[in-house]
């Protein structure tokens, strides 16, 4: 069994305000590879989610996901999301239950995290109505799976549309320019807490966390202390500046210089080793990482002589994580950074590591994020644009083809767009980039230059007279056949486990682009048996999982195949 970890927001003084208002996680590894990882709020098992990850601990390949009623512990949907390194990308197809039985069935497509198209019995809202408020009919439409979430815990749909409402009516009452969203937003959501509508305003803090939980996952220190481990680098300013030197980039424009830098990384290199040498064949190695990261950051942080009392806490002990100061963080996180970056030693770069982590978790506010969408656009306001990396292909030992996809413009037409490329997580434009000349919403772009055997990064970028936005940084290696750079098993092909089987089998493959996939499994005397359509499953590695129940015992081929050409067959046993 994995670590058990509990996120909390709030006083660390009273267990049963932590178990009030908790996301509490339960980590399994299965012999088959896969996690398995039980969630639940308020001590009650609301979500399962079943699949691989990648080499950072994130959901990779097909994932399942099963939520259930917080009330009476029945089921109410079941998702199998296609995962591009912690992100939906694909299709996902959900089906949605009513006293434990399928109801209903949608698909949706995901392009690096955002929904592109829906269809099935839970359609998309076409457009604004009388009983739906804009931010409402934004987080149905874009957020549908955090939506049953909610029910789950107990809130349906009227219930969800009136506190849209609501917070909207109250939102709405003054006037105020673009940077006082945030003061009005939680001036709203204070009136909100003296009504009917406390509840879900205290719940949607133990969603934020949850959410933003996967998304600090790719923070660029959480990932370069990884790769430390990993690749056995001792320091993690060495780590940083090969690989990640972004984010130096971004603490240097916070006024944290390399040279502090520098000392702190040194100060939280020998906290990790304090802690003790970790077996890198474990399968909780990044359970233990992520642990240690903390410890050892809260650890520094606290070290100093500075009254904290008002900033994050962190509690670590056997199987706790908990984390406090959320919403006086969300108030005053332009305050604590500046006395953060006013003391300028250890200390005072942890905290500001710390408050860089703490606004990846505030993005997991997916009510808030759909509140300023609606608000944006009825005010017709010009802001950044929202674009998402596709698919990387057409790799050889020089070249490469990303593609991208622009969900909004900002509100007005773009300046330029393109793929940015570089050795460092996250590149900007500054680093390596190619525009597009193409005026859909789509492009791809093919970039020259590379160095064979040498790792790469690389995203879809969108500018406007507001700022350039970026997608998902991709990782690959220059001429490997699968593009996206993660482990990939030896034989370099299909794996198929176990083997002999019996009921289910399990497959690993590499696709070199996204392709629409089918699944074969003949006799030996070349009559098919089996056929299951995956649909269009992203470039990289995926996995699958076949129901083999009611197959008699022998020796079988399965055969992969993608946009109707084969490319694996291996031979399959299914034994008694």
């Amino acid at each position: 069994m994995g670590t058990f970890v509990i996120l909390t927001i709030g006083s660390l003084n009273s267990t049963e305000h932590i178990l009030n208002f908790a996301v509490q996680y339960s980590r399994l590894f299965t012999q088959t590879g896969k996690y398995v990882t039980a969630i639940a709020i308020k001590t009650e098992e609301v979500s399962v989610y079943e699949g691989y990850e990648d080499k950072h601990g994130l959901w990779h390949g097909l994932v399942r996901q099963d939520v259930f009623s917080i009330e009476d512990g029945k089921q109410l949907s079941l998702m199998k999301s296609r995962m591009r390194h912690g992100v939906r990308h694909g299709i996902t197809e959900a089906v949605w239950y009513k006293n434990d039985k399928p109801w209903k069935r949608s698909v949706f497509y995901y392009e690096d995290g955002k929904i592109k198209w829906a269809k099935g019995d839970q359609p998309l809202l076409k457009k604004h109505t009388k009983d739906i408020s804009d931010a409402y009919a934004y987080f149905h439409n874009h957020f549908p799976l955090d939506e049953c979430l909610l029910h789950a815990i107990g809130y349906d749909t009227l219930y969800l549309k009136d506190f849209f409402n609501a917070l909207e009516l109250e939102l709405y009452a003054e006037t105020f320019e673009a940077e006082d969203f945030d003061d009005h937003y939680e001036a709203a959501l204070e009136v909100l807490e003296e009504t009917l509508y406390d509840s879900i305003v205290n719940d949607n803090e133990a969603l934020t966390l949850l959410n933003g939980f996967q998304i600090v996952k790719h923070h660029p220190f959480r990932l370069a202390v990884i790769d430390s481990y990993q690749e056995s680098v001792t320091q993690s300013m060495k780590m940083l500046e090969s690989r990640y030197s972004g984010f130096i980039s971004d603490l240097e424009e916070a006024d944290i210089s390399q040279a502090d830098l520098s000392e702190f990384c040194r100060q939280f290199d020998s906290c990790m080793a304090s802690y003790g040498n970790l077996d890198l064949e474990d399968p909780y190695l990044i359970d233990s990482i992520d642990n240690r990261i903390y410890r050892g950051i809260f650890a520094l942080y606290e070290s100093g002589e500075e009254d904290t009392e008002t900033a994050l806490k962190l509690a670590v002990g056997p199987g706790l994580m908990a984390m406090s100061g959320m919403r006086y963080m969300r108030v005053h996180a332009f305050s604590v950074l500046h006395d953060a970056v006013e003391l300028a030693d250890t200390p005072g770069v942890a905290e500001v590591i710390l408050y860089t982590i703490f606004m990846s978790y505030l993005e997991g506010d997916l009510i808030k994020k759909s509140v300023w969408e609606a608000w944006v656009r009825n005010n017709e306001l010009i802001i950044v644009p929202e674009v998402g990396t596709g698919d990387l292909k057409g790799l050889t030992a020089s070249s490469a083809n990303l593609a991208g996809y622009i969900f909004f413009n900002g509100g007005e037409p773009l300046l330029k767009k393109g793929v940015a490329w570089g050795e460092s997580y996250d590149p900007t434009v500054e680093m390596n980039s190619l525009s597009s000349s193409v005026e859909a919403d789509s492009f791809n772009l093919t970039f020259k230059g590379l160095e064979e055997g040498k790792q790469y990064y690389a995203r879809a970028f969108a500018t406007n007279s507001q700022g350039t936005a970026y997608g998902s940084s991709l990782s690959f290696i220059a001429g490997e056949i699968s593009g996206v750079h993660f482990h990939v098993n030896e034989n370099g092909g299909l794996r198929v486990y176990p083997n002999p089987a019996s009921d289910r089998v399990s497959l690993n493959f590499i696709l070199e682009h996204e392709a629409q996939v089918e699944i074969s499994i003949y006799g030996m005397d070349g009559r098919e048996v089996y056929h299951d359509t995956q649909g269009l499953l992203s470039s990289g590695e995926n996995f699958l999982e076949l129901d083999l129940t009611g197959m008699t015992e022998g020796v079988y081929i399965c055969q992969l195949s993608g946009n109707g050409s084969i490319l694996y067959k291996q031979k399959l046993l299914i034994a008694p």
